[in-house]
C-alpha cells in the first residue's frame, strides 16, 4: 500500500503578501509559477487595489496560472480575520472579489480560492511574538480569562455564524477556502474542544472551510527552542501532519516557511532550501501533500529562485537519508512542549462546551 501521503491530493501554493503588483505580473515571475505548476495567493488590502495589481492578475489569467486572493483588513482593525473584526472581514471579502472581478475576465477566470487568515489582531500578535516573557504571558492570561465571559462566548457564536456564512457564499460562487491558522489551535484537535479557536478568537476548526492549514514555519518555531536543534522543525510539521490528516481528511493542508519576512517583519526566516526540502518530506510522510509557501517575495528576491521552488514542489520518492532525516522521533524539547500545551489545553477547558464541527 502507497504511503498515506501519497493518496492525498497535492497541491502547491504560494502567497504572496509584499511583492509589488509590476513584479507579480512580470514575465519572469509568471515563468515561476508556470513551470513548478503554482498556484499564487495574493494579499490584497485595500490599499493594493490598484491598477498595477489589476494588471497583474489579468496577466496571471491570461497565462493560465491559478490565483487566489487573500482579503486582509487595514492595520487599525486588526489586519487579520479574527471574531473581533467579523463584520468588516466579510465586507473586505466582498470587496476585494470585486477587485478581481473587475480586474478582467482572465483574472476572473483563475480566481480558484479565497484565503482566511485567521490569526489574532494585529496588536495581539505583536505581543505574543515581539513581547517580553511578561507580555506574553499576561496577554495569554487576559485571553484565556475574557474567553470563559459569558459575553465573549455570546459574541464568539455570533462571529462563527458569519464565518461560517461567508464560507457558504464562497462556496456557492465555486472558490474554494483555505483558512490559515496560527499552530497552538491545532490542540483542539486531539481535546475535541474549540479552547485555544475562543483564546485567539480564530475559529479554525468550527468552521467547515475546504481547506485548514496551520502556519508551521520552521524558522520562527525554532526560534522558541535551544540553538542548534535543526531537527525541531520538521518534528514539529510531522506531528503536525499526522494530526490533520487523522482529523481533517482531505481537507488538511501546511503552511511552511517563512522565505521572507512577513508582516512583522523581523520573523526569523528561512536562509537554506535544504531546511524547506526537509519540512516538504516530514509533511507529506506524515500524510498532507497539500502545501502552501510564505511568500513568493522571498523567493523572487533569493539570488536562485528555482532552489526554493524545486525544494518546495519535488515529488521524488527519495529516502529519508537524502535530506537528512532519519526518524520523526521528537526530542525531549518537542516532548515537552507538545505535552504541556496538550495539558494546558485539557486543563483550560475543563468544562469547555466541545462545538467543534467535524468532516
Amino acid at each position: 500500500m502507497p504511503p498515506l501521503s501519497m493518496r492525498r491530493s497535492r497541491r502547491r501554493r504560494v502567497f504572496s503578501e509584499h511583492l509589488p503588483a509590476e513584479v507579480l505580473g512580470d514575465g519572469a515571475t509568471i515563468d515561476l509559477l508556470r513551470r513548478f505548476g503554482l498556484e499564487v495567493i495574493v494579499a490584497l488590502p485595500s490599499d493594493r487595489e490598484t491598477p498595477a495589481m489589476a494588471n497583474a492578475f489579468e496577466r496571471l489569467g491570461q497565462a493560465g496560472v491559478p490565483l487566489g486572493v487573500w482579503p486582509l483588513l487595514d492595520d487599525a482593525e486588526g489586519y487579520w480575520p479574527s471574531e473581533q473584526n467579523v463584520t468588516s472581514f466579510v465586507r473586505r471579502v466582498t470587496r476585494a472579489l470585486e477587485f478581481v472581478d473587475a480586474s478582467g475576465p482572465g483574472s476572473g477566470r483563475a480566481l480558484r480560492t479565497v484565503a482566511i487568515d485567521l490569526e489574532p489582531p494585529l496588536e495581539v500578535t505583536r505581543l505574543l511574538l515581539d513581547g517580553s516573557l511578561s507580555d506574553r504571558l499576561r496577554t495569554l492570561a487576559h485571553a484565556a480569562r475574557a474567553a470563559r465571559g459569558d459575553a465573549r462566548r455570546v459574541e464568539g457564536e455570533a462571529a462563527v455564524e458569519h464565518f461560517a456564512s461567508l464560507q457558504k457564499t464562497l462556496e456557492a460562487r465555486g472558490l474554494e477556502t483555505i483558512a490559515t491558522a496560527i499552530p497552538p489551535v491545532l490542540f483542539d484537535l486531539d481535546a475535541g474542544v474549540d479552547y485555544w479557536q475562543s483564546v485567539f478568537r480564530t475559529p479554525c476548526w468550527r468552521v467547515s472551510w475546504s481547506k485548514v492549514s496551520p502556519m508551521m514555519y520552521t524558522s520562527i518555531l525554532r526560534s522558541f527552542f535551544p540553538a542548534g536543534s535543526r531537527s525541531v522543525g520538521p518534528t514539529l510539521v510531522n506531528h503536525a501532519a499526522r494530526a490533520l490528516s487523522f482529523h481533517c481528511g482531505a481537507r488538511a493542508s501546511i503552511s511552511l516557511g517563512c522565505v521572507g519576512a512577513g508582516k512583522l517583519g523581523d520573523e526569523p526566516v528561512m536562509t537554506d532550501p535544504a531546511d524547506l526540502s526537509r519540512d516538504v518530506l516530514a509533511a507529506r510522510l506524515g500524510g498532507v501533500d497539500d502545501l502552501a509557501l510564505f511568500a513568493l517575495e522571498g523567493v523572487v528576491a533569493s539570488p536562485v529562485p528555482e532552489a526554493w521552488l524545486s525544494a518546495f514542489v519535488s515529488d521524488e520518492s527519495r529516502g529519508r537519508e537524502a535530506v537528512g532525516v532519519h526518524r520523526f522521533e521528537p526530542s525531549w524539547a518537542v516532548s515537552s512542549l507538545v505535552s504541556a500545551a496538550s495539558l494546558a489545553t485539557r486543563l483550560g477547558a475543563r468544562g469547555w462546551r466541545t462545538t467543534m464541527r467535524r468532516s
